[in-house]
């Protein structure tokens, strides 16, 4: 059986989402809570130490929710950390893409600075990996051939049911 203080934890622990505990112990003690450290954080989202309600307040405001939030029940919880993941994986994506759109537009200025083109490179600069594909594939190419089942064009496969995908 579960402690008031451990649902509470583990509430805590679904909102922080990303953010390192020491990043919030630091936010807390610029809050005012001076005693709080990386170990504060830990031992309330595990449960082993109350939560003050200054304390609640605090971390509320930090996180950029309400104090309620961590007195929800699980199921709130694991729907607002999964709807968190997807957010943050799809965060990820947009930042993907836009990293991937910058890769390419330096490989175009570089190639036209020393008078090449993708397709006069030696095949063997070219061979350990589907480089040109990445290349000349849209965002949304890239995006869809990783969806399909053997992995499509860019050697990643997506299994349903499984955590992570798998580079082939």
């Amino acid at each position: 059986m579960t402690t008031r203080d451990e649902e509470i934890g583990r509430a805590v622990r679904s909102i922080r989402g990303d953010m390192p505990q020491a990043t919030l112990a630091a936010a807390m003690v610029d809050e005012g809570h001076e005693k709080w450290s990386q170990s504060t954080v830990w031992s309330i989202e595990k449960g082993t130490r109350p939560l003050r309600f200054s304390e609640a307040e605090s971390l509320a405001f930090i996180l950029k929710t309400s104090v309620d939030e961590f007195s929800m029940d699980t199921d709130r919880q694991t729907i607002r950390f999964l709807l968190g993941d997807v957010s943050s994986r799809a965060s990820d994506l947009g930042f993907a893409a836009v990293k991937l759109e910058a890769a390419r537009e330096r490989t175009r200025r570089y190639l036209d600075s020393v008078g090449k083109s993708f397709d006069e490179l030696p095949e063997a600069l070219l061979e350990n990996g589907p480089y040109k594909q990445w290349f000349e594939m849209s965002v949304p190419e890239i995006a869809a051939a990783a969806l399909e089942p053997d992995g499509g064009k860019v050697g990643f496969r997506y299994e349903p049911g499984t955590p992570d995908t798998t580079y082939l």
